[in-house]
């Protein structure tokens, strides 16, 4: 019988969007691949994959005891029910809940925290109560991985996590091959083409990007913005589908939805936008960099270690339109010669970095280390 691992995540979106490629690597060196999270759309595109996908209820605004307790009940169930030799969590609920079953049953477990999110930023009594249990728990897994030194830094000085515990790993590795230069097919008609994508949330910048977006207008500045993503409802820092509306109404954006492959709109794209306030590592700056793109992005954690300023692509100021529009106008001055040599430098830069094959290793040899001495009959 396979030993099987188990990934678990607030969603499966999460999973199959930044670590299908991950799972896809345990399972072919002969892993029994579980992913669990909240069910959505890509509950059966996981299973295509060959990977089983359980849906649990997670709902990332409840900090009651009654859905928390829902959540720890499902991993019991589930991993009394596979046994699996290894344990993955990603996401600040899983790698809390997830920990403490795991350790419940002797489970070795990995944590991996791609931001600090929404919890830490805003404050009040749910992060002292996720900050509570994080430090409570992060004595649990064999690692904890953070994306970034920002992340890395705030969680040794604060403590909470003990420091033999934590270490970076550079994202969840970027596929350089899918995510190859592609022929623009769109012509441009003298504009600029600017493009977001992510989750449709305020703590991503959504307002001050409108904002650049009017004055970019009034100051005739020809351009067409598209949005890529879908609305988080259950976020508390929610963009609603009535602002999305209303936006393109004025034909200040033109959304497009959310789709599972974001390739074509990157490539028919001139610069990448993300004016976010916290981010882990954003995999939409890898993935447009890759395809040689220039990047416009806030100096915060995860992006600055992406951007760098003037090679490929501007940094701006979190919360600061006017910083942003001043970014956003140097890319737009970029001559296109210019513009192909910055997007060339974004793709050597992520190639050398990201790459992931440099982040499967890793995971596997962390895994390969803590599993090795397990019995084979653990999980019959």
């Amino acid at each position: 019988m396979k030993r099987k691992i188990i990934f678990s995540a607030n969603s499966l979106w999460f999973l199959y969007n930044f670590y299908s490629g991950l799972m896809l690597e345990f399972k072919n060196i002969g892993f029994d691949v579980v992913a669990i999270g909240k069910c959505d759309h890509t509950f059966s595109l996981i299973r295509e994959l060959g990977i089983s996908a359980i849906a649990i209820p997670f709902k990332s605004k409840s900090a009651g005891i009654l859905s928390n307790s829902c959540i720890l009940f499902n991993y019991l169930k589930l991993f009394k029910k596979y046994r699996p030799v290894c344990i993955l969590n990603f996401t600040i609920k899983a790698n809390i809940y997830g920990a403490i079953i795991a350790r419940l049953f002797s489970i070795p477990c990995v944590n991996t925290q791609p931001g600090l999110g929404t919890v830490f930023l805003h404050g009040g009594l749910k992060s002292v109560i996720a900050k509570i249990l994080y430090k409570h728990t992060a004595h649990y897994p064999c690692k904890l991985f953070v994306l970034n030194d920002d992340d890395y830094q705030l969680l040794l000085n604060t403590k909470l996590v003990p420091p033999e515990k934590l270490e970076i790993v550079h994202g969840s590795g970027i596929d350089i091959e899918k995510f190859a230069p592609m022929l623009n097919e769109e012509n441009g008609k003298g504009e600029i083409r600017l493009l977001y994508i992510g989750r449709l949330l305020k703590d991503k910048g959504i307002h001050e990007l409108v904002d650049v977006l009017r004055k970019m207008r009034s100051d005739n500045i020809r351009y067409l913005c598209k949005f890529v993503g879908f609305i988080d409802a259950d976020n508390v820092s929610a963009i609603s589908a009535c602002e999305i509306n209303k936006w393109e109404k004025e034909k200040l954006i033109r959304y497009e939805g959310f789709t599972n492959d974001v390739r074509k709109f990157i490539g028919d794209s001139d610069v990448v936008v993300l004016p976010s306030y916290r981010e882990g590592l954003p995999q939409s700056l890898l993935e447009a960099s890759a395809m040689e793109k220039v990047i416009v992005a806030t100096n915060i954690q995860g992006c600055k270690d992406i951007v760098l300023d003037g090679y490929n692509g501007f940094i701006c100021e979190p919360k600061n339109p006017e910083s942003l529009y001043a970014a956003i106008k140097k890319a737009v001055a970029l001559s296109p010669e210019r513009r192909v040599e910055m997007g060339k430098n974004g793709r050597k830069y992520v190639s050398g970095k990201f790459e992931k094959s440099i982040i499967y290793k890793r995971y596997l040899d962390i895994v390969k280390a803590i599993t090795e001495n397990i019995p084979e009959e653990f999980h019959l």
